[in-house]
């Protein structure tokens, strides 16, 4: 990737703006090869699901359209007067009771059941026995040519294939007639029962439904002759030789076959009719590939001859500077886009160049008076650590004298201040908690002095961190700040705690005192002065030290270590020190 950012840099503005142009191009290509095989697939899915909902609803009648010619049938059959009519021998009550009877029983399911034309009852000899309309017996004559009923080779009922009649297309349904009455007929053959349509009910069907304009669809029957179909002409044809009628391109073929029949459904789907309200959008978005092709290559005419005129200048200004050596000569390239802005700034670098010639000679002059001037400061420094020296010598003689006129007060003072000072000027910023601790007791013991048993103190450290490491002078400020704003405002007699030890991974220090304490508003003000300087005065003055210790110990730690003060008004104050375990 690295190898190939750098040659990437190294290419020239024109070559890398005709690869921009080339893949800009072969991007609006992807697109629209994209956009294509969407429409295409967009295409397909459409023709199919307009296929299968047309397919579906014709099916779904069809297959009701059977379930009625296959129930009326299977009343007829089962009706124990009609067997007894087909084999009683007591020809009286056949013809005066039972003969009324069948017929009106036939005319009653014909009456409620739309798509049956006729029923026709048929002894086991193939004989007529009775029917509701009256026979056309070329129609009979061609089921009996066709299926032979006094065989007896018909066991199970079935759909014929479509027969034609005085102009007309038919359908039976031929279903044997078994007897369910007991004697010698019991569970033998004897009848037929044949339900007659009309195949215009099926084409019917196939008219109602909304099809595409060329669109083809029709129904076959058991022997491939189309008997329904959307185009008149083709009814009575065979498929076979139908098919090749059906209008060209682009097609899609279904097919479906109804349960319990031999019926089938053809569709063929013209998907050109199903997208032709897409192809104003196909033709947009191909004009809009080929603009988007000439705009890029406009534009490109134009970035070659506007900036890389200009660009071209301003390189013929470098190689001329870089061949004479001088920086008196300026671009004045007068244009406000990118490349002119380059190039004001390389005549502001050269005018700023021009300038810093001139100065370098007043620079090497001015270093030699600096050089001077650094020796001074160190001087000044080294006499600057004389007076902590001194100072410190000098509470050392005070001891001296202390111990030679027996005043101990000034003995005690003068040394607990001289290891104090001594503390405070040793070079290290962080030193032992024992060292710490060391400088808080020679601090209280001048504090004892000069308050006079007002108050009394406990240090209970935990020796496990006595070798610890911490900042300097961390404790002392906070045992400053209790004695002078808590104990020395209460009255009486106080106790200052002082306490150390780990929790947490953590060094704990508490100093708590039973002074005067805080109201809860100078509480909160303190402690929004750990973050921040307060505007109240006071506040701010009794803050600056924990301030300055809470953000050293950030600084130095994070934020989750620094300092917490809790205060009750007349009971005193607690502030808690965390810092890590080092």
């Amino acid at each position: 990737m690295k190898v190939f950012r750098e040659k990437l840099q190294n290419i020239p503005l024109r070559r890398f703006m005709q690869i921009l142009i080339a893949l800009s191009l072969l991007a609006i290509l992807m697109v629209q090869v994209f956009y294509y095989a969407q429409f295409s697939h967009l295409t397909e899915t459409r023709t199919q699901s307009y296929a299968d909902d047309i397919l579906n609803q014709v099916s779904g009648q069809l297959d009701l359209y059977v379930h009625n010619i296959m129930n009326g049938a299977e009343k007829i059959a089962f009706n124990q007067h009609i067997q007894e009519f087909l084999t009683t021998s007591d020809m009286e009550r056949k013809f005066i009771e039972l003969s009324p009877f069948v017929q009106d029983y036939l005319e009653y399911v014909t009456s409620f059941n739309q798509h049956i034309q006729d029923i026709i009852l048929l002894d086991k000899n193939g004989s007529i026995v009775t029917s509701v309309m009256p026979v056309e017996i070329q129609f009979l004559q061609d089921l009996q040519k066709t299926y032979d009923f006094s065989a007896g080779n018909i066991q199970t009922p079935f759909f014929t294939a479509a027969i034609e009649n005085q102009g007309g297309w038919y359908q039976a349904y031929l279903m044997p007639i078994i007897s369910a009455r007991e004697g010698g007929y019991f569970f033998s053959q004897i009848g037929y029962c044949i339900v007659v349509s009309r195949t215009d009910i099926m084409n019917k069907l196939v008219l109602d439904i909304s099809l595409a304009p060329n669109s083809h669809f029709f129904i076959t029957d058991s022997n491939d002759r189309i008997i329904a179909s959307n185009t008149e002409s083709d009814i009575g044809k065979f498929y076979q030789s139908s098919f090749p009628a059906v209008p060209s391109g682009r097609k899609m073929m279904q097919e479906k076959h109804i349960e319990n029949t031999d019926l089938s459904i053809y569709s063929y789907v013209s998907a050109d009719d199903l997208t032709n309200d897409m192809i104003p959008t196909l033709r947009n978005g191909l004009l809009i590939s080929v603009l988007s092709v000439l705009l890029l290559l406009i534009a490109n005419s134009l970035f070659m001859s506007a900036i890389m005129k200009n660009v071209n200048k301003l390189l013929d200004f470098l190689r001329s500077m870089k061949s004479m050596g001088e920086i008196h000569q300026r671009v004045n390239l007068q244009s406000k886009n990118e490349i002119g802005l380059i190039a004001n700034n390389v005549d502001k670098m050269l005018d700023q160049l021009d300038c810093m010639t001139h100065e370098i000679l007043e620079t090497q002059s001015k270093l030699y008076t600096a050089e001077i001037r650094q020796k001074q400061m160190e001087l000044s420094m080294l006499q600057s650590q004389i007076n902590p020296h001194f100072l410190y010598n000098t509470l050392n003689c005070m001891a001296g004298i202390g111990l030679a006129y027996q005043v101990p007060e000034i003995v005690t003072i003068a040394s607990a201040m001289s290891k104090i000072f001594r503390y405070c000027i040793k070079g290290a910023d962080l030193v032992e908690v024992r060292q710490e601790v060391a400088c808080v007791e020679d601090y209280l013991k001048i504090m004892d002095i000069r308050y006079q048993e007002k108050f009394s103190y406990t240090i209970m450290v935990d020796p496990d961190i006595l070798e610890m490491e911490i900042p300097k002078m961390l404790l002392q400020p906070i045992v400053e700040n209790a004695l002078y704003h808590g104990i020395e405002l209460k009255r009486g007699k106080s106790l200052l705690a002082i306490s150390g030890r780990t929790e947490e991974n953590a060094i704990l220090f508490t100093v708590q005192d039973d002074g005067k304490g805080m109201p809860p508003a100078a509480l909160a003000q303190l402690q929004a002065g750990l973050e921040q300087v307060s505007d109240n005065e006071e506040v701010s003055r009794k803050s600056i030290g924990l301030r300055n210790i809470h953000s050293r110990i950030q600084l130095l730690y994070g934020t989750e270590y620094g300092l917490t003060i809790s205060s009750e008004e007349n009971r005193g104050t607690t502030v808690r020190i965390r810092l890590p375990c080092t």
